[in-house]
Order: structure tokens, then sequence, then C-alpha cells
């Protein structure tokens, strides 16, 4: 489930392991269906999980049936799917959302990594954690009016961080603190 700020509405994931096909609708606030993100006749979901919306617009699906995270636009024209990396073989997507700069993060939990891909499917980076401890992440939460991100854990709970910004000319990396 996902609460829209800008349209008051509500976007749900649904599957069916029977079929092994998804689709995520849109609802009114009366929980009238508006829209199905289904691609009317080829399913783009299998399992969809976490949802979020970007502040373009679109729709951030991350799906465990796909191992991928698919992002339509907000009319529900796909616009691609994210699978990891160069380096990385698969991802299993779990919690996602999306900054101030619309960058969309993305936990995975086949590598116990915060992802980095902007709002047209690029990697960007890795969120470095500086914690003494590895955090198994899998959800996701952003405030932009206060600068934190949220990320609740497998097993260690929730953490809090103040998101900044600091570029390494070597590597382009982000840090949390």
């Amino acid at each position: 489930l996902f609460f829209s700020p800008s349209t008051k509405e509500l976007l749900v994931g649904l599957s069916r392991h029977d079929t092994g096909s998804g689709k995520v609708v849109r609802c009114d606030s009366r929980g009238e269906i508006k829209q199905s993100f289904d691609n009317n006749t080829d399913s783009i979901y299998i399992r969809p999980l976490y949802i979020t919306e970007n502040t373009n617009g679109d729709v951030i699906v991350s799906d465990h049936g796909c191992r991928a995270v698919v992002v339509t636009e907000h009319g529900g024209k796909y616009r691609f799917s994210y699978k990891g990396p160069p380096s990385v073989s698969e991802i299993l997507p779990c919690g996602v959302c999306t900054d101030a700069l619309s960058q969309i993060l993305i936990c995975d939990i086949n590598s116990n990594t915060v992802q980095m891909i902007d709002s047209d499917g690029h990697f960007l980076s890795y969120l470095l954690i500086r914690e003494p401890i590895k955090i198994r992440p899998i959800s996701l939460s952003y405030d932009a009016r206060s600068n934190l991100l949220f990320i609740g854990t497998q097993d260690q709970g929730i953490f809090i961080y103040k998101y900044m910004i600091r570029q390494n000319p070597f590597h382009g990396k982000m840090y949390l603190f």
C-alpha cells in the first residue's frame, strides 16, 4: 500500500499466486478502483511488495517475482525495470522510496545494501552507512521536510539517519550520518 499525498489516492499491489501475475491499482478516497497498472494484456508485475511515487508522478514498485524495481508513468505506461547495478547478477528488492531530488532508493535483501538510482533507472551508488554493526535493510522512508531517512531492518529495528550528500571526487559516494 502507498498513500499518495499529491493525489490523495491509494496505490495497492495485488498478486495471484495461482497465475503468477500481479498488478497495481489506484483507488480513490472511497476505495473504488480508478486505474489498473497491468499494461492491459501483459502483466508487468508478478509479486508487487513495496510501492512509492516519485515527485514527477512515476509509480515505483519493488517486485519479488520479477526480482526488479518496476517503474511506470503516472498514467500506467511502462518506463523501465531496474535489476541491479552492472556488477551484480541479481537483486531481491524490498523497500523503496524517493528523495527530494527524485532519486530512487532501494533495499536489496540479496546483498544487504541500499542502492540509489536516478529517476531514469541508472545506478548511481550504494548508500554507505557509518554504523558499527552491519544492518540488513528491508524498508525505507524518506522525510523531505527534515531530510531524515528511516531504514527498517530485518533484525535490528529502525535506524534514523540525517540524509546528507557528500560527493567524494574519486568515488561519488553518498554517506548517511
